[in-house]
């Protein structure tokens, strides 16, 4: 299980393709599985120390139920594609991005400047005979 993940394209390819998937409550996941719609979404318990673990006892019964419940693997297998598609398709995140992109645009300051990015560094292979 993940203790960390910022995205979670483990959960969401699956997930898209029918399969049910448990999940733990690290990262982007939440917001990807919804618990017990699309799939199970395990707590993590903090350890001494600000550390985390997966809750082993959840865990293992979200993904017992799945194993054991035909009905409830197939709710969350028809469940999971139109919410991957409605949400998280490449159109849509790629919409998604640009609107982040236009807002800071608008947002900027307008001092009438750009700053000034410079080329990267030509590898040799790039650089004309003579230099």
């Amino acid at each position: 299980p993940s203790l960390f993940e910022p995205f979670g394209y483990a959960a969401l390819e699956p997930m898209a393709m029918g399969v049910p998937v448990v999940v733990t409550a690290a990262g982007g996941m939440p917001e990807i599985v919804v618990d017990g719609v699309t799939g199970r979404v395990v707590p993590l318990e903090q350890l001494p120390g600000g550390r985390f673990q997966p809750n082993t006892d959840a865990l293992a019964a979200a993904l017992l139920a799945i194993l054991t419940d035909p009905q409830l693997a197939a709710a969350y297998s028809a469940a999971g594609p139109p919410r991957a598609a409605a949400l998280f398709s490449s159109e849509r995140m790629a919409r998604g991005t640009l609107a982040v992109y236009e807002r800071a645009l608008a947002e900027r300051p307008r001092s009438g400047r750009v700053a000034a990015v410079p080329p990267p560094p030509r590898s040799r292979s790039d650089r004309p005979s003579g230099e």
